[in-house]
């Protein structure tokens, strides 16, 4: 993000996030074991997107920038803790 932002033409970044997908592997540190490995994977999931937006406010690029969240909800899952 940060070498793109500073050429002077747009660019389009796509970043498929493929863990709520089975088998559910958040990174450690967000393995909880009070929580289902979905909710989890959820967790890692946000922080990484955080991780995105962070770039774009260094970058100085987030009043010039569309961010588009989809999401298809995971996989069809029985189990787990609420």
């Amino acid at each position: 993000i940060g070498s793109y932002s500073r050429v002077a033409r747009p660019f389009f970044l796509y970043v498929p996030f493929t863990l709520p997908h089975g088998p559910p592997a958040p990174h450690p540190d967000f393995a909880d074991p009070r929580r289902s490995q979905y909710q989890n994977v959820l967790g890692d999931i946000d922080r990484n997107a955080g991780r995105i937006l962070d770039a774009i406010d260094k970058a100085g690029i987030a009043n010039n920038t569309i961010v588009v969240w989809t999401a298809d909800n995971g996989p069809s899952t029985y189990e787990g803790k609420g």
